[in-house]
């Protein structure tokens, strides 16, 4: 009877463990996508908000064209506040550099470059 008991005990302890295992886990996933979030703010907010000189930050554009199909994300990144953006139209001076930072946070959307002469070209 006593090593019922025992095992029983061991059984609860294992799954205690394992659902604790399970949660951080879940937490440290969470945390990535939270992290990936806020990086995605930041690049829009760098080119928004003028942190390079105005006249950069007034050619950057973030839209949503209303005829266009509609970018989406998966449910939990809304969850977390991120928003899906169609394309987006970089500034002249941006560099390749940038130009793939914003394709590897934005892979939903269509990155564009502003040419010298003012034409939009696609990445």
């Amino acid at each position: 009877m006593l090593d019922a008991t025992a095992k029983s005990r061991r059984h609860g302890s294992r799954f205690v463990l394992g659902l604790l295992v399970a949660v951080a886990l879940f937490a440290g996933w969470q945390a990535q996508e939270l992290d990936t979030v806020q990086t995605r703010k930041a690049y829009v907010g760098m080119y928004a908000h003028g942190r390079w000189d105005d006249r950069l930050a007034a050619a950057f554009k973030v839209a949503r064209p209303p005829s266009a199909k509609s970018a989406t994300i998966p449910f939990w990144r809304s969850w977390l506040g991120d928003e899906p953006v169609d394309f987006i139209v970089l500034p002249k001076a941006a560099v390749t550099g940038e130009l793939e930072e914003g394709s590897t946070l934005f892979p939903e959307a269509r990155i564009y470059r502003q040419a010298a002469g003012g034409a939009i070209l696609e990445k």
